[in-house]
């Protein structure tokens, strides 16, 4: 993990995040800085890290919004304008879990997160 962590930048032992949506399932997430995302089609989640880990469904990061996209660079206005609205949200990274399946099941899986994490 301390390469990852180094290369993304990310929260010492905090690269890899696993979120449990509503059903009970696991989502493997990478945090990345919120400017930095990688390509492809995702769910993602604006967050911060937060210093105190008690109140925190998920240790070291305060959940800020969710969303999905067909692609986290598909286009550059649709990109500034997702990393804009980050951080109106305070958010300094964006957690991603990579998902190749089409839209319809991208948005149900953003339900069952939200129904679960309740995003800020």
């Amino acid at each position: 993990m301390r390469e990852i962590d180094t290369v993304c930048r990310t929260p010492p032992g905090q690269a890899a995040v696993s979120l449990r949506g509503q059903s009970g399932m696991l989502y493997g997430f990478t945090a990345f800085p919120l400017s930095e995302a990688p390509c492809g089609p995702a769910i993602y989640i604006f967050a911060r890290p937060v210093a105190d880990l008690h109140c925190r469904i998920t240790p070291n990061w305060s959940l800020l919004g969710i969303g999905e996209t067909a692609g986290m660079r598909d286009r550059i206005d649709a990109r500034y304008a997702r990393i804009v609205q980050g951080h109106m949200l305070g958010a300094t990274h964006i957690l991603i879990h990579f998902c190749y399946r089409d839209a319809s099941r991208r948005r149900l899986i953003v339900d069952e997160l939200a129904g679960r994490l309740n995003p800020n």
